[in-house]
């Protein structure tokens, strides 16, 4: 079974909510935050980490925090229970924070706001094949083909557990080289100007997402 969460970015927080609520991670998440200079990548940022344990804490009906650590790449794991079989992941972006939680397998979760870019830079990043087939788009329709093959590419980087940039032109879902998986893949459309892709390894991508409010992730 996999669920995909959804929380919305909120008012900026005040200094004194902020304090308080970076009072609740642990010194080494307090620490990451931090080196965001931005205030609303800190809040971002921050809202994923409350998010995230929120999830996972009563995904395993938990009292107490669990204890998420990351690995030399970045991504993060569940370090406090060891035997669990599953996965989690999490993309923000702008607006949206979003988190994916599998009950085994491996899952990668993307979110991009759909922004004007010069369609140019797909041939930095995409397959001759892909950049054929965005050009082949009607006009209109080229800027979200775009990012629909973008957060997938994302995706499925997380998902498999290497950096974007090594392997970029060779990740997609079709197999096509050592860097293919052929996994389930499914975009969601959070709003008009958010687009997101979710990967899993085991078992279909759900249909809907799951909203939650602020007080939903103990904020």
């Amino acid at each position: 079974m996999i669920q995909l969460f959804a929380s919305a970015f909120g008012e900026p927080f005040s200094d004194f909510q902020m304090k308080k609520y970076m009072n609740e991670l642990s010194p080494e998440e307090q620490e990451r935050i931090l080196q965001y200079k931005n205030p609303e990548d800190r809040q971002r940022t921050l809202l994923a980490s409350k998010m995230t344990s929120a999830i996972l804490e009563r995904y395993f009906d938990k009292k107490h925090p669990v204890q998420i650590k990351r690995d030399n790449m970045g991504r993060p794991y569940l370090c406090s229970e060891p035997a669990w079989g599953g996965d989690f992941n999490l993309s923000h972006s702008g607006a949206w924070i979003l988190c994916a939680v599998a009950n085994s397998g491996r899952v990668g979760i993307d979110v991009e706001r759909i922004e004007p870019i010069d369609l140019s830079a797909a041939a930095y990043c995409f397959s001759d094949d892909e950049c054929r087939r965005l050009f082949r788009q009607p006009a209109e329709n080229q800027l979200h083909f775009f990012y629909e093959r973008w957060t997938e590419k994302e995706a499925l980087a997380k998902t498999v557990g290497v950096g974007l940039l090594e392997t970029i032109t060779d990740l997609k879902a079709e197999p096509h080289s050592s860097h293919t998986v052929k996994w389930n893949v499914k975009h969601y459309c959070l709003d008009r100007e958010y687009l997101a892709c979710l990967v899993s390894t085991e078992g279909c991508c759900p249909e809907e997402i799951v909203f939650l409010a602020h007080r939903d992730i103990g904020l």
